[in-house]
Formats: structure tokens, sequence, C-alpha cells
């Protein structure tokens, strides 16, 4: 049986919990984190200062005096990424019920998720570069509020989400077997 009460289950699910556990506790925290992002976008003008909701989503006070996107209301980008970053946090928790029941399927769920939020994020840095013609959009802020608020922040989710994405890519092609060249 699959209850909490079973001494056996709650062996699987720590054993399930160790064996991709830096992994599952990225995809949790990320996904409360983007949900939390994500929700004071969608929700605005009520999560911008002055709002109802403003007391849940206060460090955005600072965080849209540097990245001016989340403050504008006509900026269409980043409610679509908002919007892109709940898709991914439901992807995120899918992939760890599945990985806790040691699904197979779990594995490819979540190096997908982890490829989608690389790249989202990828695009929105780029957004800010001379490269996409966004430089503009960060010359208001000195270097240190654009490395703390902005670019550190990100690039967590640069680093730690292909992190995670490639331990379990490592797992697919171990489930591939000793095969698995292209024939």
């Amino acid at each position: 049986t699959t209850s909490v009460s079973n001494p056996g289950y709650l062996v699987y699910i720590i054993y399930a919990m160790a064996k991709h556990r830096l992994t599952i506790v990225w995809l949790v925290a990320s996904s409360v984190i983007c949900t939390w992002d994500a929700l004071f976008v969608i929700l605005r003008p009520r999560t911008l200062e002055g709002g109802d909701l403003h007391v849940i989503w206060r460090p955005y006070a600072i965080y849209t005096q540097v990245d001016k996107r989340y403050g504008d209301m006509n900026d269409p980008f980043v409610l679509a990424q908002s919007w892109q970053n709940l898709f991914e946090c439901f992807l995120n928790l899918v992939t760890v019920a599945l990985l806790l029941r040691q699904r197979k399927v779990g594995l490819l769920l979540g190096f997908l998720a982890c490829a989608f939020t690389t790249w989202k994020t990828v695009t929105y840095m780029l957004l800010y570069t001379e490269l996409c013609g966004g430089s503009q959009q960060m010359a208001h802020t000195t270097w240190q509020e654009y490395f703390f608020l902005f670019l550190l922040p990100s690039g967590i989710w640069l680093i730690l989400s292909p992190l995670a994405g490639a331990v379990l890519g490592k797992d697919i092609l171990r489930l591939m077997g000793p095969k698995n060249k292209m024939e």
C-alpha cells in the first residue's frame, strides 16, 4: 500500500529523495520563488506599491526600480515570461512527484523543465544587452544594483537549472545502457 503510515513506503520515499535530493530541493525551491515572482507580475497593479497585495511583494518595490519591465504595465514580454514561469513550476512539481515515485519519465520531464528554465532565463537576460538593443533598460542602475539585484539572482538559475538538468540527463543516458551510440 502507498500510505505514509506504511514503514516500507516511508523507506521507499527516503531512498527516492536521497537519489535525487539536490535536484528535488532545487526544483521545489525554484518553483516557490518563481511562483511568487510570476504572481507579482500577473496580479499587477494590485502587487505594486500602493496596491492592496503589495505587502506580500514588498521587496519588489526595490526590484522594479532596477528592472523597469516589472513595473511596466504595457510590457507584454514580462507578462508572457511570468505565465511561462507558472508552467515551468507545474512541470517541476510533476517531476518531483515522479522522481519520488521513481518513475523514469520524471527524468525526461525534469530534464526538459530545466532546459526550458535555462533558456527562458537566457532570453530574459539577453533583452538587457546591447546585442538585443536593451542596454538602455539598465543604464539607470549602478554596477552594484545591476550585479546584486539583477545579474546574481538571475545567474543562480543559469547555474543550478543546467546542473539539475545534467544530473537528470546523466541518469537518462545510464538508463539507455552501454550501447547508447547512434546506429
